[in-house]
Formats: C-alpha cells, structure tokens, sequence
C-alpha cells in the first residue's frame, strides 16, 4: 500500500528521494493538495509532538527537528502556503509546485 509518510519522512531528513516519492505518489492517484495537507501535518508535528503520538514517532520527531529550528518551520509554513494559494489561483502548475515544495526543504 502507498503512504504518504515515506515522503514526510524524506522531507524531515532533507533526503533527495522525495522528488522519487512523490512521482511515486502521483502515479498512485495521490493529489497535490493532500500531499499539502500533510506536508502541513508535517511542520505542525515538528513544531509540536502531538500528545497521543506513538513513542517511535516521538523519538523520530526528535531527531529530525534539528534540521528545523522554529523559525524555520515558520518560514517553510509561509512559503507552503504561498505554494499553495499560487496553485488554487492558477499562477503555477502542478509540476512547478512539486518541485518547488520538495526543494524548500532541501536548502
């Protein structure tokens, strides 16, 4: 079954297969907007640990919240949204807004 969660997991670790993973998710009929969502998902978990989260999860958000102090996650926060509202509006196609979302979590 596909998931969703090897891309976030390759985004928190700036690890280049994501652009893989998410050609893999699109094949799979995944869309660009849930991809959104949980790259969202994502930022919120690194800034916060959710409560009921598994220990593994919170022992793998630990280790990958050192590539993303806050203000960080608040400047890729910013640009997803402008991603986001450029695709909605027409101003960038869905290619363009992939690729541009995997690299802002590359640098």
């Amino acid at each position: 079954e596909i998931s969703v969660f090897p891309l976030l997991d390759y985004l928190a670790n700036k690890d280049k297969k994501a652009f893989l993973e998410v050609h893999k998710l699109k094949l799979s009929g995944f869309d660009i907007f849930y991809i959104l969502t949980m790259v969202f998902y994502l930022l919120r978990s690194l800034a916060v640990t959710p409560k009921n989260a598994p220990d593994f999860v919170k022992k793998k958000l630990v280790r990958q919240r050192v590539n993303f102090p806050p203000e960080k996650i608040i400047d890729l926060y910013e640009k997803i949204l402008d991603i986001e509202f450029k695709l909605k509006s027409g101003l960038l196609e869905q290619a363009q807004a992939e690729f541009l979302l995997i690299f802002l979590f590359m640098d």
